[in-house]
């Protein structure tokens, strides 16, 4: 079997770890709570409260299993304190040469960016920037159609 591997940056796991004792200590004993409550409204078929409770309870477990699978197979990357190549944990700042000038900055990580100040090397815009160097120009197909290929230009590394 492959050992699997999910790369993140020390305050993405901080992060998760923070997430996983607030389910623990916080989020299953008020779920308990109130499926015990909704237990004394009486016969559990016609009992909203209890099943809103039981589908929350089961939300919840799921996002601490993805959470705990994520531990578990963390890889935390740290750059190298080099800033000539664009690592995983470097605040990358690229300008648009797609005629607009737009310049952009983002912190590159593992996974789950929002998009805009935390870009995931699994992206496009993630995966054409990781190893460029400053000045480097860089190219990738839009998401969305319409915009055919970007292309950009590495400004500064931190």
């Amino acid at each position: 079997m492959k050992k699997e591997n999910i790369r993140l940056t020390q305050a993405q796991y901080d992060a998760l770890v923070l997430r996983r004792k607030q389910i623990i200590e916080e989020e299953r004993p008020r779920i308990a709570e109130q499926i015990d409550i909704a237990r004394g409204f009486g016969d559990l078929s016609e009992n909203a409260e209890y099943h809103a409770a039981k589908e929350e309870q089961g939300l919840l477990e799921a996002e601490f299993q993805t959470i705990e699978r994520q531990l578990k197979f963390a890889q935390i990357i740290k750059h190298s304190g080099n800033n000539d190549v664009i690592e995983l944990g470097h605040l990358v700042s690229i300008e648009s040469l797609n005629g607009d000038g737009n310049n952009f900055s983002f912190t590159l990580i593992g996974q789950d960016g929002d998009g805009e100040k935390e870009v995931d090397i699994a992206s496009k815009l993630g995966a054409a920037v990781l190893g460029k160097k400053v000045n480097d120009v860089i190219s990738y197909e839009a998401n969305e159609v319409s915009l055919g290929i970007l292309k950009f230009k590495v400004v500064q590394i931190q």
